[in-house]
């Protein structure tokens, strides 16, 4: 689709940009930088230590992700083993919530819309105290087990630690990065993209109330039938060719009539892919989806509209589940957050202040195992939104032993028939494909843009790159290794916080081809204090040094057993599988190493390829059939981590339709598309903004994403303005 369009121009023109940068920040010098105080506290969390990770088996680390014990049910009568007060407490909370649910689904969307706004407010004014909530957390974490080899007095007081804690948080590592991204960065985004969606509702002439229109659409013709472990997915009627009926590809995001939008994306775009045939029912009312989502609901569990509970994740803290529920799906809310991020309650409860005032979200009575259990089994929940494991899940849905599952497995009849919303993880496969256009810098660039993924967060993300897939005759095989060790010796590292997770990366150190990558010491010389110069040692105690496990083998037991284990730690594999013709059959290649994710690795989540422009161009038509019919993952990246859907509420988020491994169910999708299998990000093989924001050095990544928080908070022109004058001059 050819788009006359200014933004589209200038986003396709770096120096363009460049020229609109400068000019843009000579008239607005301050660029509103986003400098906010680091704030301190004494008062430890001891609540971090809750939930515990299994590493044994092959289900994903993040095994108590929500908070929900995997042994806390004692029997499949539920509610009449919990303590009665909790399960009292819980009882009581539902029901003031449910009584709201048809006054929030009547509200008028101006009114909803002006509760959505002040929420973004909320979170910019609080920004500073949540960030400093969670610093705290991550400067308490290893006190207690800090041996303080860098300190030179043994009788340094636990607030000297927490000074020297927090300069090396601040000048060298990525926690400071990983605060801002998984809260408020995340979280402005997110309520951001809805905002603009519900705008678009109350506005004249939007098509009778409908969510903004695609940017385009195209249709993909039908493909063969896609199993995953040999069971069958998709299960559409066959035509007489053994093929099923063509999909709609709808082009989401950027808008080209938003301008910030078009220079952020900097040629990236945003598809989903929608089993739909007729592009006249691509999209529904706002009125229509709520109405229609409640109804399966209804029918599905026969209980009377009520509110869904929410089983918060342990790594991440911005409440965009919720909003989803509620601004998307139309339903009122019980928030029960995890215990690993407990201390931000406080925080989350003035920035969701509307709601919580006029009693459309109430918090769980606590966040413990009790808590969650009485809420699951609450009778007036009619959906469970649930972050963690499919291990889990499966105590919640089918009972609390193997062999109880088992045997309600086989006889379909689960203890628990709530509808369950779940993500459950899995093992990311991150494929390339050798083109005319890989060189020494591509690859560099790639591998660069990799190692930032896997480091983001301390690799608890559960979409976070694991298994490099390529052909073992690439020419470029060594040198891609090479480049991502390097990489690694260059990421300063993060704070390991998650439970369990050093349980895994130690063992996963002991693999025969496990290389432990140690932070390298930089040529420039630091300057300051001596606790913060960069040097081959951890930064932050107990951190994990990044570990890449080169030749896995999928003929070998041990290593089957770790491609179906989710790592949740800083560690990438190596899967190098035999290739022929690579260069004159590329897409021959890519099927054979999508089928070997798809047979080898657990879960369906993520994927990423990793292919030149002239490649695509080459084989457009067959790649696009690849992508649409033979991936089955709810995200595809092409040439960008798949991850930053997370925060875009325009597209879906969720598992690939029909599996189960890493979850079911929809999240976001605020244009209210039908029948949404996937979503496809789309970024150029040479992609500017790549290299500009994943940067290594620790002070410039502070600043940069301290601007990208404040840009997301509050999209427009000067604050984007600030933001490309951190990545693109430092300033």
């Amino acid at each position: 689709m050819v788009r006359n369009n200014a933004a589209v121009v200038i986003a396709t023109r770096p120096f363009l940009v460049s020229f609109y940068i400068l000019i843009l920040f000579a008239l607005n010098p301050s660029g509103n930088p986003a400098v906010f105080a680091i704030m301190s506290t004494n008062n430890r969390n001891t609540n971090n230590t809750t939930n515990t990770t299994n590493t044994t088996n092959s289900t994903p680390a993040s095994a108590s992700a929500s908070g929900y014990s995997t042994s806390s049910r004692t029997s499949s009568s539920s509610s009449s083993s919990l303590p009665l007060k909790m399960a009292t407490r819980v009882d009581q909370v539902v029901k003031r919530v449910s009584q709201k649910g048809d006054e929030w689904r009547s509200l008028p969307m101006d009114t909803k819309i002006k509760l959505l706004e002040q929420i973004i407010q909320n979170t910019i004014q609080y920004r500073n105290e949540w960030v400093a909530c969670h610093q705290s957390n991550l400067l308490f974490a290893h006190i207690d087990n800090d041996d303080d080899d860098d300190d030179d007095d043994p009788s340094s007081s636990t607030n000297d630690k927490i000074t020297r804690r927090t300069r090396l948080m601040n000048n060298h590592g990525y926690a400071m990065v990983d605060i801002l991204v998984r809260g408020p960065a995340t979280l402005g985004s997110y309520a951001n993209g809805i905002l603009d969606s519900l705008k678009h509702n109350i506005q004249k002439n939007n098509n009778d109330g409908r969510p903004p229109p695609p940017v385009s659409t195209r249709t993909v013709g039908g493909g063969p039938r896609i199993s995953r472990h040999g069971v069958v997915i998709e299960d559409d009627v066959e035509n007489e060719n053994g093929f099923y009926p063509e999909k709609i590809v709808a082009t989401v995001w950027p808008s080209p009539w938003s301008l910030t939008q078009s220079l952020e994306a900097f040629g990236m775009k945003a598809e989903m892919v929608c089993d739909v045939q007729d592009s006249a029912m691509l999209q529904q009312t706002h009125d229509s989806y709520v109405q229609e989502h409640n109804s399966k609901l209804l029918v599905s569990n026969n209980k009377n509209v009520g509110c869904s509970a929410i089983l918060a994740a342990g790594n991440f803290d911005a409440p965009t589940d919720l909003l989803c529920e509620l601004f998307i799906k139309g339903r009122v809310c019980v928030y029960k957050a995890n215990p690993i991020n407990e201390a931000s309650i406080p925080i989350l409860k003035k920035i969701l202040k509307p709601l919580l005032d006029l009693g459309y979200v109430e918090f769980s009575p606590s966040t413990s195992i009790e808590a969650a259990q009485a809420l699951v089994e609450h009778q007036g929940i009619q959906e469970i939104v649930f972050t963690g494991s499919k291990a889990t899940l499966d105590r919640i849905v089918w009972g609390n032993s193997k062999e109880e599952q088992d045997q309600n497995k086989a006889k379909n009849t689960p203890i628990n028939t709530t509808p369950v919303c779940s993500e459950l993880g899995s093992v990311n496969p991150w494929i390339i494909v050798p083109g005319p256009q890989w060189n020494k810098r591509s690859v560099d660039d790639h591998a660069r843009a990799m190692v930032f993924a896997k480091m983001s967060n301390n690799g608890h993300i559960c979409v976070s790159p694991q298994v490099i897939i390529y052909p073992k005759d690439w020419k470029f095989r060594q040198l891609f290794r090479e480049k991502v060790e390097h990489w690694m010796s260059k990421h300063p590292g993060t704070v390991a916080f998650y439970p369990g997770s050093h349980e895994t990366h130690q063992s996963l150190q002991q693999h025969p081809n496990a290389k432990l990558v140690p932070y390298g010491n930089p040529k420039k010389k630091s300057r300051g204090h001596d606790e913060e110069k960069q040097q081959s040692e951890p930064i932050f105690p107990g951190e994990q040094r990044p570990l890449f496990i080169g030749d896995m083998s999928l003929e070998n037991e041990r290593d089957q057993n770790l491609l179906r284990q989710e790592a949740w730690c800083p560690v990438l594999m190596e899967l190098a599988i035999d290739a022929e013709d690579v260069d004159t059959k590329p897409m021959e290649y890519l099927r054979k190493a999508v089928d070997t994710a798809n047979t080898n690795l657990y879960g369906s989540l993520s994927i990423n390829i990793l292919i030149d422009n002239k490649t695509m161009r080459r084989n457009k038509k067959e790649l696009d059939h690849i992508i649409v019919h033979e991936m089955p993952y709810g995200l595809v990246g092409i040439n960008v981590w798949p991850c930053y859907v997370n925060s875009m509420s325009q597209v879906r988020w969720g598992a690939f339709v029909g599996t189960d491994e890493s979850g079911s169910g929809t999240l976001a999708n605020a244009h209210l598309y039908r029948n949404v299998e996937k979503t496809v990000l789309r970024a150029p093989f040479r992609h500017l903004p790549r290299k500009a924001i994943q940067v290594m050095d620790p002070k410039k990544a502070h600043l940069v994403f301290s601007r990208f928080t404040t840009f997301k908070l509050k999209p427009n022109i000067i604050t984007q303005v600030g933001l490309f004058a951190a990545l693109f001059l430092g300033i």
